[in-house]
């Protein structure tokens, strides 16, 4: 994974679950990670085990907010 280092990395449903793993594992690995969700505290837990993780807050179902987390990247 030397070739992901320093990339950034958009994780959606980082809160729990597979998303939350890979979201680890990718900042672990050297990658920027943008981690996205709709449970904003869960991702701020995530952002303080692991460094590399920048939280973002989306709601579902609102176009706009894809746009804005391009934005971040």
């Amino acid at each position: 994974m030397d070739r992901w280092e320093g990339r950034t990395a958009l994780v959606a449903g980082a809160s729990s679950g597979i998303g939350a793993a890979c979201a680890a594992l990718l900042a672990r690995k050297g990658m920027k990670v943008v981690a996205c969700a709709r449970r904003k505290e869960r991702l701020e837990e995530l952002a303080t085990k692991e460094k590399n993780i920048w939280v973002y807050k989306v709601r579902t179902k609102t176009p706009t907010t894809i746009s804005e987390g391009n934005k971040l990247i």
